[in-house]
């Protein structure tokens, strides 16, 4: 439990929360808010880099939503293989 209290570089703040210590079942999909938790370079390759390494974050937990699991779950073994990210405009990584 304590994991899941500890602060990382990136603040979250899912659209529906889900209690991932009694998880519910749920139709396959999430919305979720997230910055760095702090000021980012003005690089814009390095905008890019953070953006790319946090949306991995909640794409796999969207998978188990509609069986109740949770990844805390010691029955579930999971992996991120691939996903892909197109960047149509300049952003902040640091902004909502």
């Amino acid at each position: 439990q304590r994991w899941l209290t500890r602060r990382g570089p990136f603040e979250f703040r899912p659209v529906y929360p889900r209690d991932e210590l009694r998880p519910s079942k749920r139709p396959p999909y999430q919305q979720v808010w997230f910055r760095l938790d702090g000021h980012a370079s003005d690089d814009a390759r390095l905008q890019r880099a953070m953006l790319a390494y946090a949306s991995d974050f909640h794409l796999i937990g969207t998978a188990t939503l509609p069986h109740g699991i949770s990844y805390l779950s010691h029955e579930v073994q999971m992996a991120s293989l691939d996903h892909a990210l197109w960047f149509h405009r300049p952003f902040r990584v640091d902004e909502w």
